[in-house]
């Protein structure tokens, strides 16, 4: 029963990463294009995680970490239409700062229907100080992501910083005042 279980759990997360956002989220993608176009390359490990379950059996599943150009993607989706997605991929610092429903409101009021991005560069992950509002949070293992955004009929070129947690990229912002 063990072995059918662990079979089964395997099953699903091979189907959950072979689901793409497009397909998670069907009429969002319906309204939404967005290119990324990476100058450099950046190898993004995967994160082996081993369960030992008795009698004496190992299961070994390995989650693929998300890459930056997918969560590009979702983060155009997000910044396009979807605050709620948005701060489902804000880094929990930021969170801790502002307070979720604070983020809410502000990235709510940010959206942009014609947001484009296009990645011209991916850095190395490192250590980054997350600088905000008077407030310093020494971080590590953050992505510094050079980009191209088309906002408001402009081209901005901006650095963003990501940060891998669980698989999946997380953001940093401004939510107003903090808390």
């Amino acid at each position: 029963m063990i072995a059918g279980g662990a079979l089964f759990l395997v099953g699903g997360v091979i189907g959950l990463l072979n689901s793409s956002p497009d397909e998670a989220a069907p009429a969002a993608a319906a309204t939404s294009t967005t290119s990324a176009t990476v100058e450099t390359t950046s190898t993004v490990p995967a994160e082996e995680t081993t369960t030992t379950n008795p009698p004496n059996t190992t299961t070994t599943v390995t989650v693929v970490a998300e890459t930056p150009e997918d969560f590009l993607v979702a983060l155009v989706r997000g910044l396009r239409a979807d605050p709620e997605l948005l701060v489902s991929r804000l880094n929990q610092v930021t969170i801790d700062i502002y307070g979720a429903d604070q983020c809410l409101e502000t990235l709510g009021q940010a959206l942009d229907p014609e947001t484009e991005f296009q990645i011209r560069e991916i850095g190395e992950p490192g250590p980054w100080d997350y600088v905000i509002d008077d407030i310093i949070t020494p971080l590590n293992d953050v992505l510094p992501i050079e980009v191209e955004r088309f906002v408001a009929g402009q081209t901005i070129i901006q650095e963003l910083h990501w940060q891998l947690v669980d698989g999946q990229w997380t953001f940093f912002t401004d939510c107003g005042d903090p808390l």
